[in-house]
């Protein structure tokens, strides 16, 4: 195969990058590290260097709303046929200023077969000298047609970074004409509106009871509120869309991150600092073609078992979020994992929209979507720190199992769908509980973080693409028994180090193939080994 190896050099302030390539035998490897050592099938190039530091997220496929299957459709906002990557910065944790959200289109320009991006910033600044911009601590994004008038518009997740809170953020495709008299467009970047999600319901803030319950819990003997200074960490981890109560429009599902911590006023009832975490899934139901961030309604999902009648949230650590028609009753559950939860590392909601042979006995369901109680939580299983989650058939056997990174673990595990219809509809394995654990996958040193359930190599079996610390990008292939450790390999090591984190998976060079685009946080706090990178598939 005849390799070339290219350059990018960026200009400007809306980035124009310019492709340049010389043939690969001029070169001995890659620009940015060290490929797959069997015959390069990767090779890597550099799309965009030293933007904006602490890179956290990559959308590049989007979904139909009513999709229950949910097959990836690549994102393109301009409608020429071509992929537009998405790349979302956020804040490193060790700051206590943080830095603006930041969302950069990559609107694919020139003929097929190249990359050639046009880079395109969109973020909100705030006042100027304000300490919290309006938009701050990227986490995650998606993208999707919210307010249903054909273009493409982007949901954002954030954190607090302190002294910042987080929330949820809705940047509107702009529309209408410019005052040219054209219509407006994708590049139009000061007609992109900016707004945060505005929603009445349960979502969680620091005078609601589920903190207020956590606290009184908490407190030593002898101890009241007024013995502590209290600070409370929310955010929002991860993003998804979809038609979650079939109306026809888009909903927002997030995973709700909280982290409480009781600090001793000098003087008072102890010295001992105290520190709780908990989280919940907030769903976010679109009132019906919103163009403003206004009238939504908000449920906060999860209640655990425990605490019977008493009001308590049961995802610590929320983090890892897919939906997907679970039990195949036609609407869209949602499959959760929590990096900090002692009880379901990973677990599964089920939609009572749709009326199911579930007894009265199981959460009461009724079809009220708004009511916490009616969606039903059932375990899937356990992982030490689990960050991320991917669905697919894994095993073959026509149903959907379950892949999850544990960080901490250092491993990622198979949860195989057990064969039967389950939700007290036989007498067989049910997917409530029944799920079997495989570890198949173990790493030594490095962290994994992102997990893709993907053929990547075009053979019809699916394989397992993982970003990781260290600058590593890991595949794993799968044995002829899914059950055993799969093969491992070597996708990319980026040479600065760092963390590659949610790769995204899409043709990006129309050749017929998936290739991987990723945002590598380099381990340098000033930003110069962050980049923007297309993991260019050659196999």
């Amino acid at each position: 195969m005849n390799r070339r190896v290219c350059t990018i050099a960026v200009t400007g302030l809306a980035l124009l990058a310019g492709l340049s390539c010389v043939p690969a035998s001029q070169v001995s490897s890659s620009i940015l590290g060290t490929p797959d050592p069997t015959g390069e099938p990767f090779v890597a190039f550099s799309i965009i260097e030293r933007t904006f530091t602490a890179g956290r997220a990559v959308a590049t496929h989007t979904f139909a709303p009513t999709d229950l299957t949910r097959t990836p459709i690549a994102i393109d906002f301009d409608g020429d046929g071509r992929a537009d990557p998405v790349i979302g910065y956020g804040s490193d944790t060790t700051e206590v200023v943080p830095h603006k959200a930041v969302v950069q289109i990559l609107l694919s320009q020139g003929p097929p077969g190249t990359v050639n991006p046009l880079s395109l910033t969109l973020d909100k600044p705030g006042e100027r000298g304000d300490v919290c911009p309006g938009m701050a601590g990227l986490l995650d994004l998606a993208v999707g047609d919210i307010d249903d008038d054909g273009k493409l518009d982007i949901i954002v997740a954030s954190g607090p970074a302190q002294p910042c809170v987080g929330g949820l953020f809705y940047l509107h495709h702009p529309k209408g004409t410019h005052p040219t008299g054209r219509p407006l467009n994708t590049t139009d970047l000061r007609y992109w509106d900016i707004n945060q999600i505005d929603a009445s319901g349960e979502l969680v803030d620091a005078n609601n009871s589920q903190i207020l319950n956590m606290i009184q819990r908490a407190l030593p003997l002898g101890c009241t509120l007024d013995d502590f200074q209290v600070e409370v960490d929310q955010r929002f981890n991860q993003v998804e869309l979809a038609d979650l109560d079939a109306d026809g429009d888009l909903d927002i599902v997030a995973s709700q991150f909280i982290k409480i911590t009781l600090i001793p006023i000098p003087g008072g009832c102890t010295d001992k600092t105290i520190r709780m975490a908990s989280g919940g899934i907030a769903l976010l139901s679109n009132p019906g073609g919103d163009a403003t961030g206004q009238g939504w309604t908000s449920t906060v999902i999860g209640i655990h078992e425990r605490f019977a009648e008493e009001v308590e949230l049961d995802r610590a650590g929320a983090s890892g979020l897919f939906l997907v028609d679970m039990d195949v009753d036609g609407d869209f559950d949602i499959v959760s994992s929590a990096q900090l939860d002692n009880n379901v590392q990973v677990s599964w909601f089920s939609n009572p929209l749709v009326p199911d042979s579930i007894s009265a006995r199981a959460c009461f369901q009724s079809g009220d979507m708004e009511n916490r109680d009616e969606w039903c939580q059932w375990r899937i299983g356990a992982v030490r720190d689990a960050h991320s989650v991917d669905v697919g058939d894994v095993t073959g056997d026509g149903r959907l199992d379950v892949v999850a990174t544990g960080k901490a673990q250092k491993q990622v595990v198979l949860f195989q769908q057990p064969d039967g219809t389950g939700l007290f509809g036989d007498a067989g394995p049910k997917r409530e509980f029944d799920w079997d654990t495989f570890v198949v996958a173990k790493f030594d040193q490095l962290e994994p973080i992102g997990v893709h359930i993907v053929d990547i190599d075009g053979d019809g079996v699916v394989e397992l693409v993982i970003g990781a610390t260290e600058g590593a990008v890991r595949r794993f292939d799968r044995p002829a028994d899914a059950q055993a450790e799969w093969s491992a390999g070597i996708v990319y090591t980026f040479d600065t180090g760092g963390s590659v984190g949610l790769l995204g998976l899409v043709d990006l060079d129309d050749d017929g193939d998936f290739d991987l685009v990723g945002v590598l946080d380099g381990e340098d706090e000033t930003g110069n080994e962050d980049l923007v990178a297309w993991i260019r598939n050659d196999l």
